[in-house]
């Protein structure tokens, strides 16, 4: 709501809020099942629209800044990291990054970062919720991605639109992820086709 500076140092003000951050939540109940994933991220996804339209990307969205009042309702907190992205991928950015959440493009003060760096963040949460354990970084990745194969074996637990929608959200190239969220959304929803992912391979154990 506010900022200040005292201290030799600068403070951002919010409201005080009563509940936990995601990562609590997660440590209390590790295999959250999707209906309750759905509750948190909807919501999310309603604000972090909001966000973009205001000119603005957040880069830094991981489970400690996600907030879940008592109520249950989610709140996206810390914009500590945002920055305006009037005129798109065209502006030189600070790299800020949580790695296994943060998009390659961020790894870059001149990455393509837009719309879709946010949503690679927040669909890496969904993958820790999912999978039970941080996403691999995404360098990491680059060599040995193992990201579809973990979404693939929590199939018994959750629906293939919902896993497809964060796979698609998780693309190493940011090209391939959807660009809006909007159009990432709508996968969420089924409102856009949403591709099963494919059967494990052939002798593969879910784990």
């Amino acid at each position: 709501s506010r900022y200040f500076e005292a201290n030799g140092t600068a403070y951002m003000v919010m409201n005080y809020e009563s509940g936990m951050s995601l990562s609590q939540l997660l440590k209390r109940i590790p295999r959250p099942d999707e209906p309750m994933l759905r509750q948190i991220l909807m919501p999310l996804l309603e604000g972090l629209q909001a966000v973009h339209e205001a000119g603005f990307l957040h880069r830094d969205i991981k489970p400690s800044n996600i907030f879940i009042r008592d109520t249950g309702a989610p709140l996206l907190i810390d914009f500590g990291a945002a920055r305006l992205a009037i005129g798109g991928a065209t502006r030189t950015m600070t790299s800020i990054l949580t790695p296994g959440f943060a998009p390659l493009e961020q790894y870059s003060k001149d990455g393509n970062q837009g719309p879709w760096t946010d949503i690679y963040s927040l669909a890496a949460v969904m993958y820790r919720a999912v999978a039970g354990d941080n996403p691999p970084d995404v360098v990491t990745r680059m060599k040995d991605d193992v990201v579809m194969q973990s979404l693939i074996a929590a199939r018994d637990r959750f629906s293939p639109g919902f896993l497809h929608a964060i796979n698609r959200g998780m693309e190493v190239d940011e090209k391939k992820r959807p660009q809006t969220v909007p159009e990432w959304t709508a996968m969420f929803t089924g409102e856009a086709f949403a591709a099963p992912l494919p059967p494990p391979a052939a002798g593969a154990v879910a784990t």
